[in-house]
């Protein structure tokens, strides 16, 4: 029987709070490396632009459970 290396797909939303409420910016697939770092290089960019963005990548549930924060003065780190 042949088994599938390919990992299990994680879906995610990138969200930004710049004006007190959380917008889902973008879905991606978090278990695809060149996605997580795309979102990871979209937040960093638009906090360069706006000290007040802030960011978080969620799980794309009925429930969502936040993975990480991003903002100007922290960058990225771990809920």
């Amino acid at each position: 029987m042949a088994t599938t290396t390919e990992p299990k797909a994680r879906p995610a939303l990138l969200q930004l709070n710049n004006s007190g409420a959380w917008k889902t910016v973008c879905s991606f697939d978090a278990s695809i490396a060149l996605d997580t770092d795309l979102a990871h290089t979209v937040a960093e960019s638009v906090c360069m632009l706006d000290a007040k963005a802030r960011w978080r990548i969620v799980t794309d549930t009925p429930h969502p459970i936040v993975l990480r924060h991003c903002d100007k003065a922290n960058g990225w780190r771990d809920a």
